[in-house]
């Protein structure tokens, strides 16, 4: 669910992408950063290992502007796709508002 913090009046909203490994997640990312990244307060962070391929997670976060006179923050969030790291991919899924197959 969705997270207000009152003492910022922010509602942040968690979008995860999930996938199997090579599927796209973090270039996806990777793109709406581009889209959105020109935004005030927005930070990409793409951490991969040597093999390209993500161990922990992606992230990218950007002002989603006002919904109801509350400012909106849209946190998108890329999961690791190797199936010997499902232990993370598992704990980074539990925080997630949507999640996006890819």
């Amino acid at each position: 669910m969705a997270v207000y913090e009152p003492e910022s009046d922010r509602l942040v909203v968690r979008v995860v992408y999930d996938g199997p490994g090579r599927a796209g997640k973090t270039t996806t990312l990777e793109q709406l950063a581009r889209i959105f990244g020109n935004k005030p307060g927005s930070a990409l962070q793409v951490h991969p290992a040597a093999s390209g391929q993500t161990l922990f997670f992606d992230w990218f976060s950007f002002d989603g502007g006002l919904i109801d006179g509350h400012n909106l923050e849209i946190q998108l969030v890329t999961v690791p796709g190797r199936r010997s790291l499902d232990h993370r991919r598992a704990k980074i899924l539990q925080t997630a508002d949507v999640v996006v197959l890819v």
